[in-house]
């Protein structure tokens, strides 16, 4: 749920989806378009540790070359095979994309390229909320290193979307367009997401930034 305050999952809640599909036969789908490859080298659900039927993924797949995936059970994936599903698509397996792909996931396996983003995403969460602290803005930031979220005038947990609602996103979004002068281009829903080339020194100039315009609104 990372488009609405990156609401984390309930305790247990999805093990007992992967629990009661197991017992019914249903297909789990997991949509990991934005955490695959992010959160984890395998995902929310390596995070997690509860593995789906089939797993969507897009974005952080190829480093921002147009590209998305399928994957899962090799029983459902060999129904593309057998012809039973039909499965089309006009640059599939394009070359420059997949060359893309494989460069990326070469860095994402390296051990080292989780732990600096996650030490970097875990610097740029707490300084963001001591910045606005200082200044004496109201806000809620939470989610994962590598992916988080900024909620203005958030007191309580946020944990379904109609807590999200408690968000003052018009001083918000006017807080996002102060940081565009600052050199800093940050989405007005209040994600911030990690890359690995966001260092030490981006993460503490972009901290600067944060308390400036803080101070501004």
């Amino acid at each position: 749920m990372c488009n609405t305050s990156t609401i984390l999952p309930a305790e247990g809640y999805l093990q007992g989806v992967r629990d009661v599909c197991t017992e019914t036969g249903t297909v789990l789908i997991f949509d990991e378009v934005i955490t695959g490859f992010r959160v984890a080298p395998g995902g929310a659900q390596q995070l997690f540790g509860v593995t789906p039927d089939l797993t969507t993924m897009g974005k952080a797949i190829a480093n921002g070359f147009p590209l998305s995936c399928l994957a899962g059970r090799a029983d459902l994936m060999d129904l593309f095979v057998t012809g039973e599903v039909m499965h089309g698509g006009t640059y599939n397996a394009q070359p420059s994309t997949m060359a893309a792909l494989v460069a990326t996931l070469t860095e994402l396996a390296k051990p080292e390229t989780f732990d600096a983003l996650t030490t970097q995403g875990n610097r740029l969460k707490e300084g963001i909320a001591r910045a606005l602290a200082d200044a004496g803005v109201q806000a809620r930031v939470e989610g994962f290193p590598q992916v988080f979220h900024v909620g203005f005038g958030v007191e309580d947990p946020v944990t379904d979307y109609r807590s999200s609602l408690q968000a003052d996103k018009a001083r918000y979004i006017r807080f996002t367009e102060a940081l565009h002068y600052k050199g800093v281009r940050s989405l007005e829903r209040g994600a911030w997401f990690m890359s690995s080339t966001h260092t030490a020194d981006v993460v503490d100039e972009t901290i600067e930034a944060v308390a400036a315009v803080a101070k501004e609104i």
